[in-house]
């Protein structure tokens, strides 16, 4: 047998071209067979080749061994060729794969930095300890009385973090100082621009990361202005009233209101200075007396006079790192316990500022101390 271009020629015992010994028989008996896959493709489908016989059971038995070679030289060719187009095939469902997960998997961005704050709150405590100048308990003086006012805002205009005892004013972590003017002739808090809080606002936030790192053990806190509801008496009738008080070392005022009545001044007022209005009038006085201000370490570290600087040791001492994870929250704990004093002077315990024959003058109007408290978030 003789296989050219992928075709086979059948022959008899003495190499003659079966197909002159025996003529090709009607198309219906003849034996068909697959051929070479290439004649085969090339037609666009398998080849096929009619093997001229009488029929299968004519072809001598070398003949059907040859046949029966060949057909499975073909497929053993077909498998190889089947399972090379699926490799391929494979390899690259397999790419398309990994390119469309490629465009569709993204890494998720890094979560934003987010700044930590320093954050003070006041709150006001009519029950804590009434302290003097030096941090230390007082009792009322004789001749005086007080009494637990009412709050119902507070504004502050400086605060600083302190080291230690022996750190000196405006040496420790300075936070936060607001902004003073020259418009009423000398340097003074500008009222305009302060801000007004009430128990448990924010009154401050600062960025951690942009305090000096390192220990604290005080904060200093400037007190400018604080208004609260008092009781009076007039005539033996009790009544309620509502007292703005300005106790900053200086403040220029444009104007102010009290509680539904507005007072002009255009002019400095030194640390003492009030409005008070009441269901008759509004009344305004020029220093009350002396202003307490607490300072426990003013042996090692004074606070000039005349000014409001109110310092208080934390329990334990506050601890910057500048990385912190979480806010700090500091609440200024000030306490109002008879903070508000007079002269009594018919000692009746009573607040009698419009008495005809004694009118009773306020002698002091100054936070008697703060505890400070520190929670983290």
């Amino acid at each position: 047998m003789h296989i050219l271009s992928g075709s086979f020629v059948p022959q008899d015992d003495s190499g003659t071209d079966a197909r002159l010994l025996h003529p090709p028989s009607p198309p219906a008996e003849s034996g068909t067979f697959a051929v070479s896959p290439a004649q085969g493709y090339a037609q666009g489908g398998i080849g096929r080749v009619h093997v001229a016989s009488r029929g299968r059971a004519g072809l001598s038995l070398s003949t059907r061994l040859r046949v029966t070679a060949a057909l499975l030289n073909q497929a053993v060719f077909l498998i190889h060729l089947y399972m090379r187009y699926t490799y391929i095939i494979a390899c690259l469902a397999i790419a398309v794969c990994f390119a469309s997960c490629g465009k569709t998997i993204v890494d998720p961005p890094e979560p934003a930095a987010t700044d930590k704050y320093l954050v003070f709150k006041f709150h006001f405590d009519s029950t804590q300890a009434r302290l003097g100048n030096l941090g230390q308990p007082v009792s009322m003086p004789a001749g005086h009385w007080g009494q637990s006012p009412r709050f119902n805002v507070i504004a502050a205009h400086y605060f600083e973090l302190a080291p230690t005892a022996y750190t000196a004013l405006g040496s420790g972590a300075v936070l936060y100082k607001g902004a003073q003017t020259t418009a009423g002739g000398g340097d003074a808090i500008d009222f305009d621009q302060i801000t007004l809080v009430h128990e448990g606002e924010v009154a401050l936030k600062v960025p951690l990361k942009d305090i000096a790192a390192g220990s604290y053990q005080y904060l200093r806190v400037s007190l400018a202005y604080q208004n609260y509801g008092v009781n009076f008496t007039y005539n033996n009738v009790d009544y309620s009233g509502t007292l703005a008080s300005f106790i900053g070392f200086n403040s220029y005022i444009h104007s102010y209101r009290i509680k539904d009545s507005s007072v002009a001044v255009n002019a400095n007022k030194l640390q003492g200075y009030f409005g008070f209005e009441n269901i008759y009038n509004v009344t305004t006085g020029d220093g009350a007396g002396a202003t307490t201000v607490v300072n426990p370490i003013a042996d090692t570290s004074p606070i000039p006079a005349g000014n409001c600087v109110v310092t208080a040791a934390f329990p334990t001492p506050l601890h910057i790192t500048g990385n912190e994870s979480s806010d700090i929250t500091v609440t200024m704990s000030l306490s109002t316990n008879q903070s508000f004093e007079w002269e009594d002077l018919n000692g009746d315990h009573k607040w009698e500022p419009a008495d005809a024959t004694n009118p009773e003058h306020v002698v002091d109007m100054g936070i008697r101390g703060m505890a400070l408290y520190q929670v983290v978030e």
